[in-house]
């Protein structure tokens, strides 16, 4: 495990308590919420586990600009984000944001849910319509996809959002 998985790991298991508040206005009927063992963080994309559904969860800092999903598509190195999805795992994604840049306020000031199984549904769609990122260095790239645009093929199933992508 990398220091660097850790420490962010750490830093978005702070904002538990608001996911569960997020997801429950979507299922307000749920039994418990509970955070997705390591081994299945790393390798199957589920950050939390929710009933008998599978989350994936991410947490975007206050000095992200963009308000879009943004998902490893391909790596040098081990399994991507991507590959775990088209897999099977996973239910829903909730995409977090934050604004507060002093990190007291544990609230989200913005945040979407997708539905996985539709993203598995429009695989080849949408992997056309991503706007594909590279890391500096190119070690992996990302699909990045607006929320207008997620929205529009119905995978949005519930958000609070202020401010529309900005998608450069």
């Amino acid at each position: 495990m990398s220091q660097g998985w850790q420490s962010d790991k750490a830093e978005a298991d702070r904002f538990l308590p608001e996911a569960e508040r997020v997801i429950r206005l979507k299922q307000p009927d749920l039994a418990f919420v509970r955070i997705a063992p390591d081994h299945q963080d790393q390798n199957e994309a589920l950050d939390l586990i929710v009933d008998a559904q599978r989350w994936a969860w991410r947490h975007r800092r206050p000095d992200c600009r963009f308000r879009d999903l943004t998902i490893r598509y391909k790596r040098r190195l081990n399994e991507t984000e991507w590959a775990k999805i088209q897999k099977g795992y996973g239910d829903y994604y909730l995409y977090s944001f934050t604004t507060d840049t002093s990190w007291t306020e544990e609230r989200f000031s913005e945040w979407f849910i997708v539905d996985m199984n539709l993203l598995r549904t429009l695989r080849d769609e949408l992997v056309e319509l991503a706007d594909i990122r590279y890391n500096p260095d190119g070690s992996s790239s990302f699909l990045a996809w607006s929320i207008e645009l997620l929205r529009d093929r119905g995978c949005v199933v519930a958000e609070k959002m202020a401010q529309p992508s900005l998608f450069t």
